[in-house]
Order: structure tokens, then sequence, then C-alpha cells
């Protein structure tokens, strides 16, 4: 395979870059290691060293890094029980909720592959997912846990997120028996994420555990993301801009607050009362929050960093927004 890091047009920018960010050259050890080992034994790693700090708080329910790491490996031991081995694949459905995160979490943790998806996707489209992923096990809440039910394979348990109907993930963490991160290589599949499918059927394309760190992490170095810092958002957890906020903060030991929906005037006095330091977010997010009556840009003063990403910001929107946040561009 050839070294990414070898001589030749996208080396010369990728250094360019890291050169602008950190204020000179990148060492080439570091930018291996960014993308060394996988998201589970990483995770683990960062509870063992930061267990009491807290971790999420996702609508209220909350918890530290130690508490999320041991409902992870009790689930995991579960779903090991239940025949779920490394490279199969675990479909994920449901709003934004700690439970959820638990779920993929410990679907990591056993070794298996995530398959994220959106809670608001239809009987059918959930049905042409299954058929073609073919998930051993799915994690499913809210509306989509009937949806998924009927939608799913004989070979697919469905396991709900948030109430005791069949296998539920309250069973799991009360029954499974705490594992250990599976042994996993970085090319593994650490999670399948299917397009939008906005010019033909949705494709899952696979990321690898490699993919998943080496992208967070090179982020959290550019941005100098540390445990102290706070997130917030209210970005689905089924697509890899909210999902990031989570990889970065269990990989910092940081702590973020995530909706399970957006309310502009909810998410200002989120950022203020968490003193947060970090917000992500989308344009029609950015658009919502300067065309709010009452939202000042004193909600946004423990702010350090605003994150646009998903979609193109236009430069006027872009000057708005740094005016409410009181931050230049």
């Amino acid at each position: 395979m050839p070294d990414p890091l070898a001589d030749g047009a996208i080396a010369r920018a990728a250094r360019a870059a890291w050169r602008a960010h950190l204020g000179g050259d990148a060492d080439d050890e570091l930018l291996r290691e960014l993308g060394s080992g996988s998201l589970a034994a990483a995770f683990h790693a960062t509870a063992g060293a930061r267990g009491d700090a807290p971790a999420l708080v996702i609508d209220g329910a909350g918890g530290t890094h130690g508490e999320l790491d041991d409902r992870a490996a009790r689930v995991a031991g579960w779903l090991r029980t239940r025949g779920v081995e490394p490279s199969d694949r675990v479909l994920l459905c449901g709003p934004n909720s700690l439970a959820i995160v638990v779920a993929y979490l410990a679907t990591l943790r056993v070794g298996a592959t995530a398959l994220p998806v959106g809670a608001t996707l239809t009987g059918s489209e959930l049905a042409g997912i299954v058929a073609r992923a073919r998930p051993v096990a799915a994690f499913a809440g809210g509306a989509a846990l009937p949806a998924l039910r009927t939608a799913a394979a004989d070979a697919t348990q469905v396991v709900a997120l948030d109430d005791d109907s069949g296998p539920s993930l309250a069973e799991a963490e009360a029954t499974g028996e705490s594992i250990e991160p599976a042994d996993v290589h970085g090319s593994a599949t650490a999670l399948l994420a299917f397009t939008s499918g906005t010019t033909g059927r949705p494709k899952g394309v696979p990321l690898s555990h490699a993919n998943l760190l080496s992208s967070i992490q090179s982020a959290m170095l550019a941005w100098r993301w540390t445990a102290d810092d706070v997130l917030v958002h209210a970005l689905p957890l089924s697509h890899q801009h909210g999902l990031g906020g989570v990889h970065a903060t269990l990989l910092a030991g940081s702590s973020a607050a995530i909706h399970a929906g957006f309310d502009a005037a909810r998410v200002a006095r989120a950022v203020a009362a968490e003193r947060a330091t970090v917000l992500f977010a989308v344009p029609a997010i950015y658009q919502r929050l300067v065309g709010t009556e009452g939202i000042g840009g004193s909600a946004f003063a423990s702010l350090r960093l605003a994150i646009s990403g998903s979609a193109p910001l236009s430069p006027a929107l872009f000057e708005r927004a740094g005016e409410l946040l009181g931050r230049e561009p």
C-alpha cells in the first residue's frame, strides 16, 4: 500500500495545511499515530484516565466517562452471548439519546460494525437498508422501533432502546457480563454510513477505525481540543457531523450537551448555561440563530470555536454568524 505521507502533490498540500494549523511542520510519527488503534480501545483508555469526569448529557440524561464505559462493556458482553461477532453489522436507529450512544459504544466494543441510520426513515427505506446491509442485530427507539420490527428480516434481532418490550437495552445492561474492547485492527470497518441517496439508492460507505480516528483526532489537534472543552450541538447522531462530536468528547475526556432536536432559543440557553466552548452546527442552524428574536451575542460569550459543516455556508451568513457570536471568522 502506498505511504500517504510520501512525497507528492497531495502530501505537499496536506503538509501545508498542517503548517497553517500548527504553526510548524507536523511530525510524520504523530500523523501516523492519529489513526492507530481502535475507537473502542481509545474510548476505554480515556475512561480509565477520566472516569469521574462528566461526559455526555443528552436531553437530561447524563453520564460520566466511566459510567458510559461500564454500560457499554455490559451491553457488549450481552451482544457477545447473543452471537454477535467482530465484523457483524449492528443497526442503530432512533432519536438522539444516551441509550443510543451506549448501544453504539457496545457495538464497537464487541468488534462489530455500527450501522447508524436516520430515525425519520420510512418503513420501506429501513427494509431496503436491512435487506442490503444484513445486520445481525438492531437497536431502535421511538417511532423507529415498530417500523424496524416490521422491516427487519428474521435474522435481525431488534433491541428496544427506550422501553422494555422484547429484548431491551435495560435488559442487556442488567444481565450482560462486562467485556474488554475486542482486539480489532485499525483497518477493520467500524462504521457503515449510508449516503442520503439524493441521486439514486443510498449506498453503504465503509469507514475504518483508522479513517474515523485520524479524521477526528486531526481536527481536534487543529482545533486545540482539550479535556476542558464543553461542546453543545443539536445534530443527529446518525450523521458523521453529530457523531464526530461524541468521538471528540470521548477521546479528549471532555464534556458535551447534546439535544435530540433543534430549537434556536434552547441551544442559545444551553451554550450560556453550560459555558460551552465549542458549538457544532450546520448553516441552517446559524440561519435560525441569527434570525430568532431575543437571541443576543451575550449567550455565546464562552465560545472559543464555532464549527459549520455538512453544507456550504454563504459569505453573507458567515459574516452575520460571526457578528452574533462575537468572534472573528
